[in-house]
């Protein structure tokens, strides 16, 4: 599904781990980071056709007082977004390459959802 925010991916940090959600789809979270942006990183797997699969990567930003760059950073990266809007929660969305990328903020959090769109 790509890097996260552009060419400075410093690859994983920490190990991966069992998630402990509620949500059964979340089998694996683990902490990552890309640049100066730090992650916990969700992958959301699905059923589908009786086979499971990745369906959804979700990143929820820890560090958000780069709030700013990291939306500057995704705009330079897929370009202009094909939505946005501003409200209690803001959302940019992008289509690129076959993905579905959405950045969603509110008073409190920072994530990222990429989603394949594409036929696997």
């Amino acid at each position: 599904m790509g890097n996260v925010a552009g060419a400075g991916c410093t690859g994983v940090k920490g190990q991966a781990h069992p998630a402990h959600d509620d949500i059964s789809s979340i089998l694996l979270t683990q902490d990552w980071q890309a640049g100066r942006f730090l992650f916990v990183v969700s992958y959301v797997f699905e059923n589908t056709a009786g086979r499971q699969g990745l369906s959804l990567v979700k990143l929820q930003l820890k560090n958000t007082e780069v709030r700013d760059k990291l939306l500057s950073d995704l705009k330079r990266k897929y370009g202009r977004p094909v939505h946005e809007e501003k409200g209690h929660i803001n959302l940019v969305a992008w289509k690129k390459s076959g993905d579905s990328i959405h950045y969603l903020t509110d008073l409190e959090s920072d994530t990222i959802l990429y989603e394949r769109i594409t036929a696997k």
